[in-house]
């Protein structure tokens, strides 16, 4: 089975859904994400900061590389993410 969602709350993957179970079209408030090495860091506090930061930029960096981590949170305006919407339309031809 394969859920896509486009709540931005994280209860999915808090759940049990394992990531690659799941499509998340318009981001997760919990999810950091380092442009540099690709990791992901799944967080219990929401990683959008208060102030304005360009770039999705969270103030925070990289345990494994120490990168700039980004939120994972698609604004209005911006494109839903490929990767999760190329899985989304794969999967939903298939229920």
């Amino acid at each position: 089975k394969y859920v896509v969602s486009t709540n931005v709350d994280g209860l999915h993957r808090r759940s049990g859904v394992q990531p690659s179970q799941l499509s998340e079209l318009h981001g997760n408030s919990y999810l950091e994400h380092c442009k540099q090495c690709q990791r992901e860091y799944m967080r219990q506090f929401v990683v959008i900061p208060d102030g304005v930061m360009p770039h999705h930029l969270t103030g925070r960096s990289c345990d494994n590389c120490q990168g700039l981590l980004t939120d994972s949170i698609i604004n209005f305006g911006e494109s839903l993410p490929e990767q999760p919407l190329d899985l989304a339309l794969q999967h939903s031809k298939k229920a």
